[in-house]
Parts: structure tokens; C-alpha cells; sequence
């Protein structure tokens, strides 16, 4: 497979709290990660895949996930000619789909040309596995910053839960609040336009049903062991990144890095410390 990607330059921008993304590579490409002519996105190119194109342009069904991937023939657009090219390399010996295709996930090396999109294509998506660690003795979450710094206010900033004798949980938490600018110890933005304090909580002893919810929770942890496919090709610059620690294993909310755990992971996570407050 010949991907053309030329990765001549790297912006960092920050003018929220969302990421941004912005293109590492220049004039050629594309992020989306598929497998052309694998319209079902069922990792095989057959009979399914062009009859599923030809559903798609002639018969009403619903958009796939993957426009790119149905444009057998590269050449741009979607019509007939993609079906055809697809039954031409399956029964008489035509040329396979380019590339990335058909037998393994890769970027569009001339992505940048053609207006089809790709919301989704999960086959290429790095697979989480699921780890239990239910029976940690140090659990350690902490909000830091990325390119710049946007605390959440009134949102848990940090929290530790340490095991003790038997079934005795510890939870360290702390929050953050507004401050006065002048008066506090304030944890600025990036843009200093807003004054956050750090506040701790009193230390307490988690109750039964709360040790229970915990551990119910860190039994069916979804890491992800690779970055986002996505960071191949776009710089993403959040301006804070959540990062977990059970024992010896780390894990970060941040797309590019490794070991990580998705966003509705971290969403899971964080809903449970928040519910842990007092």
C-alpha cells in the first residue's frame, strides 16, 4: 500500500475548551481510516458489498457510515461504475480497489480531492480490551493541562482512592471553585479570563454500596492500547486532559496517547467520582 502523506507543518491553536484539529498533511490524503470496496464494512470485499452499493444509489437505503468506502473505481464520486468495478475484480479478474484496499485498513492517499465522507468505519477503529482491576490498592485521578489550561468549575478536579485493612476504602477529593483574582490562589486559563481555586474535600471512608459501585465499575474497564488513527495526519490540542491510575496502570482520556480510554469511558469514570461527593 503507497500512502502519499506529506507531514510539512504543525499548528497548536486554542480558543476554547474543546479540542482543535488541524492537518498535518499537506495537499494529500485523508484522516478516515477504511477498506475500499468494503461497503458493509465487514472486513471482506464480495457479492454484499456491490449489491449494498446499488441499494444505496438506486434503492433508497440508508447512507453506510463510510461514503469513501463504495467508491470502488477512486474516482471521486459514486455511481454505477463502483458497483461494476467491484463484480469486475470479484468474477472476471478485474483490478482490485485502490487504495486502502481491499484486504486492509489505510488512509485515502487522495482523499483530499473527492468530497465523500467517512463518519464511521469501526472495523479500522483500534479494538479496547476490556481489564478488570477491581482489586486495586491505589486509584489516582487527575485533570492536567494540554496547551493551554481550562478547569472545570464546580467539577472534580482530582480524587485518590486508597485501599486499607479488609473492605476500608479512602477517598481524597478536591473541586474547583471561582475565586476573586487578587485574593486566591488562582489556576488561570490560558487566557487568564477566569480565576479557579482549588478546593479540597475532607477525606472520608467510602460506605459499602459506594465501594461496591467503584468496584463494579474498575471490573470492566475499556483501554484502547493504541492513539486515534486520526492523529496520523491532524495535530488535536486539548486544553486539559483527564488521566487515570489503577496501581501500575496508567491510562489517559487524550485521543493521541496510549493506553487511553474513549470519551464515553472517561464520561463513566468521572460520573462515578462525581457521584462520590459529599
Amino acid at each position: 500500500m503507497v500512502t502519499i502523506a506529506s507531514k510539512l507543518f504543525r499548528f497548536t491553536v486554542l480558543v476554547s475548551a474543546m479540542p482543535i484539529t488541524v492537518p498535518l498533511q499537506a495537499g494529500f490524503g485523508s484522516c478516515d481510516h477504511f477498506v475500499r470496496g468494503d461497503t458493509n464494512a465487514d472486513g471482506v470485499v464480495e457479492l454484499s458489498d456491490a449489491v449494498g452499493t446499488l441499494g444505496y444509489l438506486f434503492q433508497g437505503e440508508p447512507e453506510p457510515g463510510c461514503l469513501d468506502a463504495l467508491d470502488a473505481d477512486d474516482s471521486g464520486d459514486l455511481n454505477i461504475t463502483d458497483p461494476i468495478y467491484t463484480l469486475c475484480f470479484l468474477f472476471q479478474g478485474g483490478p482490485p480497489p485502490s487504495s486502502p484496499g481491499p484486504f486492509q485498513c489505510g488512509q485515502d492517499p487522495f482523499g483530499s480531492f473527492d468530497t465523500l465522507t467517512c463518519r464511521s468505519f469501526p472495523l479500522c477503529d483500534p479494538a479496547p480490551v476490556t481489564q478488570d482491576h477491581s482489586g486495586f490498592a491505589r486509584f489516582e485521578y487527575s485533570v492536567d493541562p494540554a496547551l493551554g489550561f481550562c478547569p472545570e468549575v464546580d467539577k472534580v478536579f482530582s480524587a485518590i482512592i486508597t485501599r486499607g485493612q479488609g473492605d476500608e476504602y479512602r477517598l481524597e477529593m478536591a473541586i474547583i471553585q471561582e475565586g476573586q483574582p487578587g485574593m486566591d490562589a488562582c489556576i488561570r486559563d490560558v487566557f487568564e479570563i477566569t480565576c479557579a481555586v482549588r478546593v479540597d474535600l475532607p477525606p472520608r471512608n467510602l460506605a459499602s454500596e459506594e465501594i461496591a459501585r467503584v468496584r463494579d465499575a474498575f471490573g470492566t474497564l475499556q483501554i484502547i492500547a493504541q492513539p486515534d488513527p486520526a492523529c496520523d495526519c491532524v495535530a488535536i490540542d486539548p486544553c486539559r486532559i483527564a488521566r487515570f491510575e489503577w496501581d501500575e496502570t496508567r491510562a489517559s482520556a487524550f485521543v493521541c496517547s496510549a493506553p487511553r480510554v474513549d470519551q464515553g469511558q472517561e464520561a463513566t469514570l468521572v460520573e462515578l467520582l462525581e457521584s462520590l461527593r459529599l
